[in-house]
Formats: structure tokens, sequence, C-alpha cells
């Protein structure tokens, strides 16, 4: 697996937990449609909320299910949605900073793992050779020698190493086909009783089923909740896609005719993502124009 793959992934990751975060919802098709709205609005950047889910689902949840954008700038308008200036920027801040797990240990821990079998094998070989001074221990201490260049690809060659199923062991091994020996790797047995107990938490986990206009876009609540100056409602997947647009200077006649609708109130207009009912004093949305653009967008 390439770096820029596990850094595009990591990327995708971080993006729909940002949208997990603001809208305060697990829906990805809900997150995927508020980024193709901000990626238009406010970066003048179209990509569809089909692909941005089949992004996600093939690099963050592992299915084949292609996707492509049209262009490789996706990666640095993606990367501006949670801070950075641009891919580049996001690879060296964010993702080289991150350390990578590798089969549920980190990179660091692996090191710090090896180091002390390492350091344990080649302490007790060289006291087998002090003591004995025989012919074993000589051939012991190569032996742990060639273990540890081979553990850190000293030997790269054009071996083809493949991984097994568990053991008998419960251990995950690596076999060589140039060689036959067989490497324990890492414990990797999880108790089938743990399993199921994850299963049954997950799928009894109470749902929240009310939601808030918190003045900007509706938040899911459990509905004993008590929000103070509040109006607790059922929740209804339809209105939440209702948001204001904070930055209405971003609204031109290419990204907004069709997609963006206004309520004007007190002599206040006010721009949404959605047709409905403003949240706040019940009056109908009404489709933006090229007019109401041109005098209320820009101010």
């Amino acid at each position: 697996m390439s770096k820029i793959y596990q850094a595009r992934r990591l990327l995708i990751e971080k993006v729909f937990e940002k949208g997990k975060n603001t809208l305060n919802t697990e829906a990805k098709n809900n997150i995927a449609e508020h980024f193709e709205l901000e990626l238009d609005v406010n970066y003048n950047y179209e990509v569809s909320a089909k692909t941005l889910v089949r992004c996600y689902d093939n690099l963050h949840l592992g299915k084949k299910i292609n996707y492509k954008f049209k262009d490789n700038l996706a990666w640095d308008f993606l990367s501006k949605l949670i801070g950075y200036k641009n891919f580049d920027d996001f690879y060296e801040k964010e993702f080289k900073q991150t350390l990578i797990s590798v089969n549920g240990t980190t990179v660091l821990e692996e090191i710090l793992h090896n180091l002390v079998i390492i350091k344990d094998s080649i302490s007790l070989v060289v006291h087998n050779f002090s003591l004995k001074k025989s012919g074993f221990g000589i051939v012991g201490l190569v032996f742990v020698l060639g273990l540890i260049l081979n553990k850190f690809n000293f030997f790269k060659g054009n071996e083809k190493a493949n991984v097994s199923d568990q053991s008998d062991t419960g251990f995950l091994v690596k076999k060589n086909e140039n060689s036959p020996i067989v490497i324990p790797q890492q414990i990797v047995y999880i108790p089938q009783e743990i399993k199921e107990i994850s299963k049954n938490n997950i799928s009894t986990e109470e749902k929240k089923q009310c939601m808030y206009w918190n003045g900007e876009f509706y938040v899911e609540i459990f509905c004993d909740e008590l929000i103070e100056g509040k109006e607790i409602i059922a929740l209804n997947e339809e209105k939440k896609l209702l948001k204001k647009i904070t930055r209405p200077d971003t609204l031109t006649v290419e990204n907004a005719l069709g997609k963006v609708w206004y309520d004007k109130s007190n002599n206040k207009v006010e721009f949404f993502t959605h047709y409905g009912i403003h949240p706040e004093n019940g009056k109908a949305l009404k489709d933006v124009s090229e007019t109401i653009l041109e005098k209320y967008a820009k101010k």
C-alpha cells in the first residue's frame, strides 16, 4: 500500500469525521451532500455527493467500488475542507505526523518491541558463547543476526512473501517461498464472546430521534433532552438538508441558481441550501434569482 494511498484514506476519513461532528449525524449521504455544496459555494469546485460517498466506501470501508474525481485537484479541495492549504500541506503536517497502525500496534510500538526481543536474544547467545566458547555459540549468534536482518528487510531480492491464516497457536504466520521457516508475527486472536458483545452493543444502541435548529443547521439529539430556548422536533432527514449559508458573498449565478433558496424578512435576506420552511419564522423559502443574488448576496 503506497503512502499516497494511505494519505488519501486518512484525508477522506478526516473529512467525514469533521462532517459527523459538524452536522451531528452518522449519515454519510447527508455529510457528502453538505460538502458537495460547500465545495461548490465556497471553492467553486464541483464534485457529486455520490462520488464522495464512493470514495469514502472505497478508502475507509475497503469496499471495491470504483470512484473517479475529474482531476487530482479534488484532493487539494478536500484538504481545504479540514483547514489545510492543499493535499501536499495535509501530507506534510497531518499524514507524516500520524503513526500508521500495523496489525493493531503502532510502528513505534513494534520497533520498540523488536528492539527488546533483539536485545534479549543477542544477550542470551553472547552469554552462551562466553560460557561454552563453542561452535554452537557462533552459529547461534549468526542465526540471531540473520533474523534481525530479515526482520528489517535487509534481504530484499526477489522473495515473494505471503501471509497465511491463523495457525493453531493463534499466531498470524508469515511464510517465505524460498524458506521453510515460519516466523510468528503477532497474536491476533479475539475471543468470539467479545465479538458477540460488541455486535449486541451496536445493535441495541439508542438512536437519536429528535432534532433542533441551532441557527445554521439541524442538530440530532435524544428526544428527552432539553435545549434552552430551542424547539425540539422529530428527526426528519429531508429537513436536515436545510442549512443556512453563512458566506453568501461566495454565491454566483453559476453555483446558486436552482441550488439555493432564500427568505427576506425585516429587510434581511438569508440564503439556504434546501427548499422548505424557514426554521425560525415559518415562511416558505423562495428560489434565488439573478436579481436577488446581485442585490443581496454580495453585501
